[in-house]
């Protein structure tokens, strides 16, 4: 990791956590001037953050999520975008596919790969329309 890297992040960890707001939950809008409002990408990255956040340590590392985290995060989150999220057998079959590293969680980097996934599907499918 280069410098440049470490203020590029510690520039976003900022805009971040100006964005929550006292209370920890997301604003829109900037309240001082002099705070940039995010882009359209750095907002959809601190969206990503704030729901892994919202659902990882809450049985645990605050930095993973667990299979019962995972579950939680997929029904209340992408909803109907996964077919059936609250199957077993499909939360197990998704959470073995997430571990890559097979430490029986599943880490942001895990997290972001499935969203990543999806995204691409859900790209591929409305730009065929």
């Amino acid at each position: 990791m280069s410098v440049r890297d470490v203020t590029v992040s510690h520039s976003l960890h900022h805009k971040i956590a100006r964005k929550r707001g006292p209370t920890g939950v997301h604003n829109n809008e900037s309240l001082c001037p002099t705070i940039p409002i995010m882009s359209d990408i750095q907002e959809a990255m601190a969206l990503l953050i704030n729901a892994f956040d919202k659902y990882a340590g809450k049985e645990g590392d605050k930095d993973s999520l667990s299979k019962a985290e995972l579950k939680e995060l997929l029904q209340n989150e992408f909803g109907e975008l996964l077919g059936k999220a609250s199957d077993k057998d499909a939360v197990d079959r998704i959470f073995k596919g997430l571990d890559a590293n097979k430490d029986n969680s599943v880490d942001f980097k895990e997290f972001v790969t499935l969203v990543t996934c999806l995204t691409v599907m859900c790209h591929e499918h409305f730009c065929k329309k």
